[in-house]
């Protein structure tokens, strides 16, 4: 009986077998426990975006330091190619028909490469509002040469003359741009059509080629180019010695005519628009005023004015707005 208790509290002061394993278990090295499969995939898809995210800004810096490279011309005319493509809208071509008359001559608009009778339209409703009401846009086939347009827009004088039954020596002013001065230039050299037109405006008309049309290989886009057959031929013309009075609208603004001198023309009466992209000659009210200008008559003197005044200048160039 007095031996029971020692057992007893022996037995409280051992270790059990299950707290041994217990203490050795906590012992040995922690095994690595593996990521859930979502963590993995969570973290790839963080580093790609951060990759993508450091990418697109690099790429962003180079396009905002090319973008600043390009001539803000360039910007000026991509900004108004959406405007040109309302202008576009219109028929590309319409017969003739006999309008009221206001006391002027009528006025042919000649459009150019790729063009429309429709680019003139805002000039026009701007005429119009300034009381001219004889204006016509002849329609010229993308297609055909410059050769060719030139013929047809010679027919177009002589009906637009007809349909308004006007007098013998009645005569017309033309309007072009671009490629349309070439196509007039053309018309010119037939010397009935050059009585019938009294004065020549071209806007940024590649009269020495453009370099331009280098990128296109269509028949006009070749006529265009410098040194080529048909500005061969045309440059006969130079100095202007034609009764038909010239005159040579130009801008260095101008990035589709390279260069942009070859606007000009010997012996024209050649004026600098600042600013003006070659679409700018079409849809800007400066534009618009400084056409008008130029085709108003220049006002007659008496004898004892002009005796005074003597023979002036040979380009005839009438004052600027």
């Amino acid at each position: 009986m007095s031996d029971t208790p020692k057992q007893e509290r022996k037995s409280e002061t051992e270790p059990s077998v299950w707290s041994r394993a217990q203490e050795q278990a906590r012992l040995l090295p922690t095994p690595p426990v593996a990521p859930p499969a979502k963590s993995v995939a969570a973290e790839a898809c963080a580093q790609a975006g951060r990759g993508l995210a450091s990418a697109a800004r690099a790429a962003g810096r180079s396009i905002a330091s090319a973008c600043r490279s390009v001539d803000p011309d360039v910007y000026r005319h991509v900004a108004q190619l959406p405007l040109m493509g309302l202008t576009m809208l219109s028929s590309r071509w319409m017969p003739a028909r006999a309008l009221p008359p206001d006391g002027q001559r009528p006025v042919v608009f000649v459009h150019g490469l790729g063009g429309s009778r429709g680019n003139f339209l805002p000039m026009q409703t701007w005429f119009r509002l300034q009381g001219r009401s004889r204006l016509y846009g002849v329609g010229l086939d993308s297609g055909a040469s410059i050769e060719l347009l030139g013929e047809r827009l010679r027919a177009f004088v002589s009906e637009v003359l007809a349909i308004n039954d006007l007098p013998t020596d009645a005569q017309v002013d033309l309007v072009t741009h671009s490629m349309g001065g070439l196509v007039a230039r053309f018309a010119l050299e037939d010397p009935e059509t050059e009585q019938r037109v009294a004065c020549l405006l071209t806007l940024g008309a590649p009269h020495a080629g453009s370099h331009a049309a280098r990128y296109l290989a269509t028949a006009q886009a070749l006529g265009i180019r410098p040194n080529s057959p048909l500005l061969e031929r045309l440059s006969g013309q130079a100095p202007w010695r034609l009764r038909t009075r010239l005159v040579c609208f130009w801008s260095r603004a101008d990035v589709l005519i390279l260069p942009a001198e070859s606007a000009q023309f010997e012996g024209a009466e050649n004026r600098e628009l600042e600013g003006l992209t070659h679409y700018g000659y079409l849809l800007r009210p400066t534009s618009w005023r400084q056409v008008a200008d130029a085709l108003r008559p220049a006002p007659r003197l008496g004898l004892s004015e002009s005796l005074l005044s003597g023979p002036g200048p040979s380009s005839g160039a009438l004052p600027s707005v």
